[in-house]
């Protein structure tokens, strides 16, 4: 037994049991705190206090979240104005490439970017290592534990291993007072979360084999023989690749931004959210189009001749450069799509509304003009919020349930909205969403937060996230020639109790198509395999026609290699129907890709056209591809009708009449989902469980009819 210290508002207020039973001869590995005087016990010794001379005062307090005092900066007037310390020596004695845990409490008053981060100086020259970093947000004047992992590894000699801050608002450039507590970075041999110190076997990640980190489990006080805490019908196992808490039954996974979501919308979110717990199938591949009709042909039956698989979902864009959006073209191409049993992926970066250049033009912005009703520039976004609503409407009248990304990779700094002031471009995502969610009401629609990888080290991916209520999938484009990124993003995206998403992606530099396909999926199960889907971006040429970028599936190598890997998710192995319940499960069974389709697979289609619709057949027990009859016969008192005994999600209601010109039909007989039978008094019914249902209502008629009234989910 080992007791955890978790830090709270003011003080240590809760200590976690840590129930992990210790083998046999093991023993701990190396316990020392590579940072000294890591709590300011005594005081600021063995810190380098940055700003001292310039204005930024330093001061002890015993409001701690560890001990009995912290270390506070005020009149911080740059964003790494805080201590600092040298641990070269600590480092290079515990050996090169050390695996460390990372932690430290933060009390800030404002939100604020925070990042530790090593400065190190070896043979190779100097750079910057994030070691651990969080966006605050809500969590102010309170204590909060920012914790990171990584291996540390240097080249020849470490002349310099500099432990260092960066807090603060970094665009709008205010960096508010600030206490510092608890900073530690500790071998984490196993690297499951718990540094050694506190690791009852520092060799053994997943001590009770539940594929479970132990870091998790002690996060959250599970005991070993746990596998739901909450009794929220969502395993630990679940839980702990959807980013919820195991322990409150009110945080589930997949609970969609917009409350009035279709079942449909919820489904996919849910299928989103559970894949990476899979051990295998568990990402899905998607290639991104923007000359709708030229890119189809040439990237996406291209790759499908290549590879014999189609992606599971294809990438539209909304945002045009000259013109407005080209809904006949796109609306066919991704309704034809999602027919075929796809998913639907759509980009839209708005035009500037003060100007009306398209989103690249940067010229006139003035967002309190935006915001303000009777404006031009309010009306041109209400204008292209219409436009939106238009195609977005077309296609949720069509059945699709698509993901939409607005004002995608908001770090970076080439469109209008881009790395603004947060008070700027969180507001601007709200009313985004709120008017096509709520206003619009298009409820068939699932939310991409969307920012980029490269500008990470200035501006955070997190940094923008413009709160739960208002996203559905955490997104990161990312462009890189080897897909290791120099942050931990799965660490990062555990913040926020959504999916993984890459909307966009590929190759950074590598364009001439010999960059390798498998590349992609190295990333991923090394570096985040929290993810859920990805895309790759199409190929295009640049420069007048004189410039091909490869970025496409189909215009490198290994995409076949690729496709076959166990975890990706192709178009043929999507599944996410089976969320519907039975019905969703049924439609998927019969119809497989076409299950999407509501004119083959929909509950009042007959793609048999033998006038039993597909709600009658799937009720009935019936083949809908075969003009089998539905096996509905009269007695002389009754009815004989077979039953679907999977069909749970069914109301089946036998009325009856004696006055067929009266329609005064009663019901006699009904059985709502899986519950009993309820029976008028007198009725005789067999049902033994076997399929075969049989009615029989006694009494002296001169004419009485019957009918099976089948309700659908």
């Amino acid at each position: 037994m080992h007791w955890l210290e978790v830090a709270g508002k003011g003080r240590i207020v809760a200590r976690l049991c840590l129930l992990l039973a210790l083998g046999p001869g093991v023993a701990f590995a190396s316990t020392n705190n590579l940072v000294v005087n890591g709590s300011f016990e005594s005081g600021a010794a063995g810190w380098t206090l940055f700003g001292l001379g310039a204005g930024v005062q330093y001061s002890l307090t015993n409001l701690a979240a560890h001990g009995n005092q912290a270390l506070r900066a005020t009149n911080r007037t740059l964003l790494t104005h805080h201590v600092a310390q040298d641990i070269a020596a600590n480092l290079t004695a515990e050996g090169n490439g050390v695996p460390v845990g990372i932690g430290f409490a933060v009390y800030v008053t404002a939100p604020v970017s925070v990042r530790c981060l090593l400065q190190i100086t070896d043979d190779g020259g100097t750079r910057h290592l994030i070691l651990a970093e969080k966006m605050i947000t809500a969590e102010t004047n309170t204590w909060v534990d920012v914790r990171g992992g990584r291996s540390l590894t240097w080249q020849g000699t470490v002349s310099n291993a500099l432990v260092r801050f960066e807090i603060g608002q970094i665009v709008e450039k205010f960096y508010p007072a600030t206490i510092l507590d608890n900073i530690r970075v500790i071998r984490d041999s196993d690297q499951d979360g718990l540094t050694d110190d506190v690791d009852p076997a520092p060799s053994n990640a997943d001590m009770n084999s539940n594929q479970i980190p132990d870091g998790w489990e002690s996060r959250y006080g599970l005991a070993p023989e746990s596998t739901d805490a909450d009794f929220d019908g969502f395993t630990n196992l679940q839980e702990y690749w959807a980013a919820t808490d195991p322990t409150n039954s009110l945080s589930l996974p997949a609970q969609p931004a917009n409350t009035n979501a279709t079942p449909e919308a919820r489904a996919l979110l849910k299928y989103l959210a559970l894949l990476p717990s899979q051990p295998t199938n568990r990402v899905l591949i998607g290639q991104v189009v923007t000359t709708t009709a030229s890119d189809y042909t040439n990237q996406f039956i291209a790759l499908a001749a290549q590879t014999g698989k189609w992606p599971a979902m294809l990438g539209v864009v909304y945002d045009m450069i000259n013109g407005p959006i080209n809904h006949p073209v796109i609306t066919p191409h991704a309704t034809n799509y999602w027919n075929a049993g796809g998913l639907v992926h759509i980009q839209w970066n708005p035009d500037n509304p003060w100007t009306g250049g398209f989103s690249g033009d940067t010229n006139g912005i003035d967002f309190a003009t935006l915001f303000t009703p009777g404006t031009t520039a309010h009306s041109n976004y209400l204008a292209s919020l219409d436009e939106v609503a238009t195609g977005l409407r077309q296609l949720g009248d069509a059945g699709l349930t698509v993901l939409f990304r607005p004002l995608n990779e908001c770090n970076g700094g080439s469109n209008w909205f881009q790395r603004r002031a947060r008070a700027e471009y969180i507001p601007l995502y709200r009313w985004t969403f709120d008017y096509l969610a709520k206003t619009q009401a298009l409820n068939h629609v699932l939310w991409v937060f969307d920012t980029l990888n490269n500008p990470h080290t200035s501006i955070p991916v997190t940094y923008y996230y413009p709160g739960d209520d208002v996203v559905d999938v955490f997104g990161v484009n990312v462009y890189d020639d080897d897909w290791v990124l120099p942050f931990d993003l799965d660490r990062l995206s555990r913040d926020y109790p959504k999916p993984l998403g890459i909307p966009e992606g590929g190759s950074e530099t590598i364009f001439n198509g010999t960059f390798s396909n498998l590349t992609y999926i190295a990333g991923i199960t090394n570096g985040f395999p929290r993810l859920s889907y990805f895309n790759i971006y199409n190929s295009f040429t640049t420069g007048g026609g004189a410039i091909t970028k490869k970025y496409a599936l189909v215009d490198n190598i290994d995409a076949a290699g690729l496709f076959n890997h166990p975890w990706i998710v192709t178009l043929d192995e999507l599944a996410w129907r089976a969320n519907l319940g039975p019905f969703g499960a049924w439609q998927l069974q019969q119809f497989t890709t076409n299950a999407n389709n509501t004119s083959l697979a929909g509950p009042l289609a007959d793609p048999d056209a033998d006038g039993t619709l597909n709600l009658a057949e799937y009720g009935l027990g019936t083949d809908p591809h075969s003009t089998t009859p539905p096996g509905i016969t009269p007695t002389a008192t009754g009815l004989n009708f077979p039953r679907n005994l999977a069909a749970t999600d069914l109301t089946l209601a036998v009325e009856a009449t004696s006055d067929l010109t009266a329609n005064d039909w009663t019901p006699i007989a009904v059985k709502a989902g899986a519950a009993a039978w309820v029976i008028n008094p007198g009725l005789a019914l067999t049902d033994p469980g076997t399929g075969n249902v049989g009615i029989s209502e006694p009494g002296n008629f001169p004419a009485r009819f019957w009918r099976l009234k089948i309700t659908g989910p």
